[in-house]
């Protein structure tokens, strides 16, 4: 599900079926939990970012690197508005030889410090850095065959990456996919679904078979937020979205994404975005 009008979607995201990839160049990188169908290849070039995957916890400093695994529950978080990422999204199977991520070790997440790469060599964390800067300014340009190159690129990332870190004394953590990640995956899906409706823990958790309270503790272990954070949220970002893109007013916004009442809204839209909804109507 993605919202026209914002950048990187935090919901459960889908590539361009036109393209085999998705770039992006995020700043003050926070959002809720989310997952997708393609591999994520994570660079943060300044500040620092708190990154959640299936419950592995690491705090990533600038220069330092994150590969996500297919269907994969993960989220990003940082409290100094001060962090600027490249996030590359990509479907292994449309670009030639890249199935191989699969099939070399990366079942799990894998985190990267700047000094992993400099342990082999200084050249290649700058080599490493250079690709993702590329990529993003030939997604932003799309000149000619612009495809064509984005897909060298990250060719070129993936060999290195699986070249010097796909063996097992890599800092690759493989973990086995458990049901309850399932659960909370499907939770998630429902939720972005049908967040514009007068949803419930308990409306949820019943839809999904389980004891409110179980699921409650569950979704919160893998989302990262409460189910009722969670789905203000989810309704926020969907807002967020409108105002820059529709004419309606801010009310009427509010209403569509699944708030019953402004002032609620008004209190949530400023806790996330750190400015009220109306400075963002007049200046999206």
């Amino acid at each position: 599900m993605i919202w026209a009008g914002s950048a990187m979607k935090p919901f459960y995201e889908a590539i361009d079926p036109n393209l085999a990839f998705q770039v992006e160049k995020v700043y003050n990188l926070s959002f809720p939990a989310h997952w997708h169908k393609e591999f994520e290849l994570f660079f943060l070039c300044s500040g620092h970012v708190t990154v959640n995957i299936e419950n592995q916890v690491r705090t990533l400093s600038e220069g330092d690197l994150v590969v996500v695994n297919c269907d994969t529950i993960h989220y990003y978080d940082e409290k100094d508005n001060d962090s600027v990422a490249i996030i590359i999204i990509f479907n292994p199977d449309e670009i030639l030889g890249l199935y191989q991520w699969l099939e070399n070790g990366y079942q799990g997440p894998c985190f990267l410090k700047k000094q992993d790469f400099d342990r082999i060599s200084p050249h290649l964390h700058r080599r490493i850095k250079s690709l993702f800067l590329e990529t993003e300014q030939e997604f932003v340009r799309q000149q000619q065959y612009y495809n064509w190159m984005i897909t060298s690129k990250i060719v070129e990332l993936s060999a290195l990456l699986l070249r010097h870190f796909s063996n097992s004394a890599s800092p690759v953590s493989v973990k086995k996919t458990s049901g309850s990640i399932h659960v909370v995956k499907s939770a998630m899906t429902y939720i972005q679904e049908y967040h514009t409706e007068p949803l419930t823990l308990e409306s949820v958790s019943n839809h999904m078979g389980f004891n409110p309270y179980y699921f409650s503790k569950l979704f919160k272990k893998y989302a990262g937020l409460g189910f009722k954070d969670y789905l203000n949220r989810i309704r926020i970002e969907h807002a967020n979205a409108l105002l820059e893109t529709s004419d309606e007013e801010i009310a009427a916004i509010a209403y569509k994404c699944g708030f019953n009442s402004i002032r609620t809204f008004n209190r949530i839209y400023k806790s996330v975005y750190n400015h009220s909804p109306s400075q963002k109507k007049h200046h999206p």
